[in-house]
């Protein structure tokens, strides 16, 4: 839902743009199946990234994608379009994998010209209403949160019970999104 923000912002010129309009190393040879990835594809888990296996997310060749190494989200991003085999055509099948969502935030960096905190920190914290969300990790030998530079955003947000019920009040009333955003996401 706070990827679609950029839409209604018009930050992201609809949910069926592909990352190659805003990503400028992205492939765009037109017999790549990349070449024709959306952000739809990507928020409905139907890119074709992954095997279309559940959890089929090639993380033991790509260790960023669960490690906090010292890689940039972008390049992280970039080793999901080179090393990820796609399965399918974009749109053909699901597989429900974080593989996604790298991509999806990659997009929206881009089209924003945010970092990834400074995505989460407009999009998700402010636009929908989740002020003490956060997306964060405690360095080894340390106790303090650190905001991660390449978060996995299937998995690293933190939220309050408040945080979801405002989000949750703001869809239903749908007051965080336009009401067309709601019902594609839905």
């Amino acid at each position: 839902m706070a990827m679609a923000g950029l839409v209604a912002d018009g930050s992201i010129r609809s949910l069926d743009s592909k990352v190659s309009e805003y990503v400028p190393w992205w492939t765009t040879n037109v017999s790549d199946p990349r070449a024709h990835v959306t952000l739809r594809h990507l928020l409905s888990f139907t890119s074709g990234f992954g095997n279309g296996m559940p959890g089929n997310e090639s993380y033991k060749g790509l260790p960023c994608m669960r490690w906090h190494d010292n890689i940039t989200y972008e390049a992280c991003a970039r080793q999901v379009h080179d090393k990820v085999e796609q399965w399918c055509w974009p749109g053909k099948c699901y597989s429900y994998n974080a593989n996604h969502l790298k991509v999806a935030g990659l997009m929206a960096m881009h089209a924003s010209g945010l970092t990834i905190q400074g995505v989460i920190d407009k999009y998700l914290r402010v636009g929908l209403r989740m002020r003490h969300t956060h997306c964060s990790y405690t360095p080894n030998g340390t106790h303090t949160l650190q905001p991660d530079p390449n978060p996995d955003l299937s998995v690293c947000l933190n939220t309050t019970g408040a945080d979801y019920g405002a989000f949750l009040d703001g869809v239903l009333r749908k007051t965080v999104l336009p009401p067309e955003l709601i019902a594609a996401s839905e």
